[in-house]
């Protein structure tokens, strides 16, 4: 006769899907009901995989490759746009962030991205989104060494100034 086991799986999920998005059509949106393919790096997926660089973040979504200069990458084999908050960015070193002040990456690929702009690029555009204030205060002190003299210092401070949280601040320094 067949016996029976019972077999309980505990577990936490984990996911890495973004619940708002605003690169594919300026304006907020569940990315489940856009027509458009719009990928999401959030900064819990970044700390996750212990990025360093913009390039190792980006480099999680599928078709994307960093190239020599900060910033500015290729999808899918052509060049993309780059964004920083949603504004387009002829100069693709002001994208070279620490990564302590990344939030999320918004990937718009192919010639959907057109809505950024012209200049956008026939891959697509990547967007940086950076953190900003928020209602709860705290400190956040990251440090890497690495080999042949490779170090990153950096503190991310937020906080309110005011009891009723009407004036917040942050302040995000790196050191590389």
């Amino acid at each position: 006769s067949p016996s029976e086991v019972a077999i309980v799986v505990r577990g936490r999920p984990v996911s890495h899907l973004a619940e708002r998005n605003s690169t594919g059509t300026r304006m907020d949106a569940d990315p489940m009901t856009l027509p458009m393919s719009i990928s999401t790096v959030n900064h819990a997926l970044i700390e996750q995989q212990q990025a360093l660089t913009l390039g190792d973040a980006a480099s999680n979504v599928a078709g994307v490759q960093p190239l020599g200069v900060a910033g500015a990458f290729t999808l899918r084999g052509f060049s993309t746009g780059t964004m920083r908050n949603g504004n387009l960015s002829v100069d693709q070193n002001s994208q070279d962030l620490p990564i302590l002040a990344i939030e999320r990456l918004e990937i718009v690929k192919g010639p959907e991205a057109i809505i950024a702009g012209v200049t956008a690029g026939y891959g697509g555009v990547v967007n940086v989104i950076t953190k900003v204030p928020t209602d709860t205060s705290g400190a956040q002190l990251a440090a890497t060494i690495g080999t042949r003299g490779y170090y990153d210092l950096g503190a991310d401070l937020n906080y309110a100034l005011t009891d009723d949280h009407s004036v917040l601040v942050r302040l995000i320094a790196a050191r590389s």
